[in-house]
């Protein structure tokens, strides 16, 4: 767990950053978002998803998928923008 949570928050400080880059009109932030989307959504399936009561304390899992669904929003919305130009 302690491995799992580690990583996931530095996924979670990275995806919040391309986020905050697309969000701002950055395009440049797509491919570096990709990437961080695809490390992203493969770190929360492996999430194991326990009862509040067995996770140790400040868990990860659920900080990392809000930022995930706010990222895929940012996301698409940049890269609709960037092919309709």
């Amino acid at each position: 767990p302690a491995e799992w949570a580690a990583r996931a928050r530095a996924l979670l400080d990275r995806l919040v950053a391309v986020t905050d880059a697309l969000e701002a009109g950055g395009d440049h932030a797509l491919a570096p978002g990709f990437v961080v989307g695809a490390a992203t959504l493969q770190q929360a399936r492996r999430d194991p998803l326990l009862p509040g009561e067995l996770l140790p304390p400040a868990w990860p899992g659920d900080d990392l998928r809000a930022a995930y669904d706010r990222f895929q929003k940012s996301f698409a919305a940049s890269l609709s923008t960037t092919f309709r130009r």
